[in-house]
C-alpha cells in the first residue's frame, strides 16, 4: 500500500475522486446511471477465443496475416461444431491469457468494457451460443455467452458510477483545457494485452 501511495497516477485517481464526491450528489449520480442504460446495465459473462492478427507498426511479435487468421478460426469453429467444449478449444488454441481460465473473462457491459464490435456481438447471443467469427482490432474471436444478469441497482454500484462520471468529467475537462492525459495507458502496452479489450480482467463489467 506505501509503494501505491507513491505511484504518482493512484495519488491522482485518489485526489480525483475525492473532488468527484464533491462535485456530484447522489441525485446527480442516479441521472447518470439512468441517462446510461448501456454502460451500467445488464452484463454477459463470456469467454472467447483469440487468433490474433499481426499489426505491421507493432513492436510486439507473433499473430498471423488477416488471411490465416480467418482459416484458422474457421477450423477452430468446425471442431466446436463438431462437440469439442469450448474450455477445452481455447486453452489449446486462443493466443489471449484468458486461455488458462479457458476462454473465460468475466462479464462485460454492452459498452466501456471492451471493444464494441466484440460486445455487440457477446449481447447478440443466447446463453451457451457460440458466434461466428467476429474481427475486432486485436484478430478474429469465437465468443460464447455463459451467463446473463440483469442491471445492478443503483445502490449496489454507486462507487463504481462515482468513478465512471468522475473519470468522464476529467477527460472533458483535459479537452476543453486541451491538455494530453499523461496517466492514459501506453499504446504499445495496450497492443500486446489483447485480453484488455477484450478480457484484461475486465471492468467487470
Amino acid at each position: 500500500m506505501a509503494e501505491r501511495r507513491a505511484d504518482p497516477g493512484f495519488r491522482a485517481s485518489a485526489a480525483l475522486l475525492k473532488l468527484a464526491r464533491k462535485l456530484f450528489t447522489d441525485e446527480e449520480l442516479e441521472r447518470y446511471y439512468r441517462d446510461n442504460p448501456d454502460r451500467f446495465g445488464p452484463t454477459v459473462r463470456v469467454r472467447h477465443i483469440l487468433v490474433r492478427v499481426k499489426r505491421p507498426e507493432s513492436p510486439f511479435r507473433g499473430g498471423a496475416s488477416p488471411e490465416e487468421a480467418l482459416e484458422k478460426i474457421r477450423t477452430l469453429r468446425r471442431r466446436l461444431d463438431s462437440g469439442d467444449a469450448f474450455e477445452d478449444v481455447a486453452r489449446e488454441a486462443s493466443d489471449d491469457r484468458s486461455k488458462f481460465r479457458g476462454g473465460d473473462i468475466g462479464f462485460i457491459n454492452r459498452v466501456g468494457s471492451t471493444d464494441p464490435d466484440f460486445a455487440a456481438a457477446a449481447f447478440a447471443l443466447e446463453v451457451g451460443a457460440i458466434s461466428e467469427p467476429v474481427r475486432t482490432g486485436y484478430g478474429y474471436h469465437l465468443i460464447q455467452v455463459t451467463e446473463k444478469k440483469p442491471a445492478p441497482p443503483f445502490a449496489e454500484i454507486q462507487g463504481r458510477i462515482l468513478r465512471a462520471r468522475a473519470g468522464d468529467w476529467f477527460r472533458d475537462a483535459l479537452e476543453e483545457a486541451d491538455l494530453e492525459n499523461g496517466y492514459a495507458p501506453a499504446k504499445a502496452q495496450q497492443e500486446n494485452d489483447p485480453s484488455g479489450e477484450p478480457g484484461a480482467d475486465v471492468k467487470r463489467p
